[in-house]
């Protein structure tokens, strides 16, 4: 099955979460992992799906070219995935 990224805002917990369905009695449900959740919480739960972006890499090894193409690569897909935010 073939792979995909959704580009979203962390949000800091799940009230704010556009992937969360909220029943009105403080509880809620995440569409993400299929679970119940409790809107009390005031962070983001561990088990949440949404996982921050890698950060760019700049490797300053003057002797090694081959972490400078790995770098360059690695910020261009990165640059790649970010394009229309």
């Amino acid at each position: 099955m073939a792979k995909g990224i959704i580009v979203v805002d962390i949000p800091e917990n799940c009230y704010k979460c556009c992937a969360s369905v909220s029943y009105g009695n403080g509880m809620g449900f995440c569409r993400g992992c299929e679970r119940n959740i409790d809107y009390i919480l005031s962070r983001r739960p561990d088990w949440c799906p949404i996982k921050p972006m890698p950060e760019k890499q700049n490797n300053d090894n003057l002797y090694d070219e081959y972490y400078d193409g790995f770098d360059a690569g690695w910020n261009a897909c990165i640059d790649e995935i970010l394009k229309g935010d």
